[in-house]
């Protein structure tokens, strides 16, 4: 009997079943999840922040140091994609501009959480944002 139950433990480990029912319990959780917060959100689709205040900070803070390293490495990566184009390595040039990119994008990613928790409600729109860092918005 050990060896059939080895085998099935050795099946069950290949194929990683366990990873799959705890990957599947955290999908049916972090739905209903989102469905209840959903019934509870405002009309205008906003759902104010229910956190402590010092969670909120310290994560503001978090937030703001991954956004300016983010946009320091973004900058450094557009300097070196210059290097690459200025001594004429297109192909790494161009990987330098796309990991600029995704730089920006984890940087615009931060400082748009860090408006939210500004603001201290989710569901803010990109209009809003854009209002907010342009200087147009209240």
């Amino acid at each position: 009997m050990g060896i059939i139950q080895k085998t099935i433990g050795g099946v069950k480990r290949m194929f990683g079943l366990r990873e799959l029912i705890d990957n599947l319990k955290f999908f049916k959780n972090y739905s209903e999840e989102v469905i209840t917060s959903e019934l509870h959100a405002k009309p205008d689709g906003k759902k104010p922040i229910t956190t402590e205040s010092t969670q909120l900070d310290s994560t503001y803070q978090v937030f703001k140091k991954l956004c300016i390293s983010y946009l320091i490495i973004a900058f450094c990566a557009l300097i070196y994609s210059a290097y690459n184009f200025a001594h004429h390595h297109i192909v790494s040039g161009l990987i330098s501009i796309g990991f600029f990119l995704l730089c920006l994008s984890f940087a615009f990613r931060y400082n748009f959480w860090m408006y939210q928790i500004r603001k201290r409600e989710l569901g803010c729109t990109f209009r809003e944002w854009l209002d907010s860092v342009t200087g147009k918005g209240a």
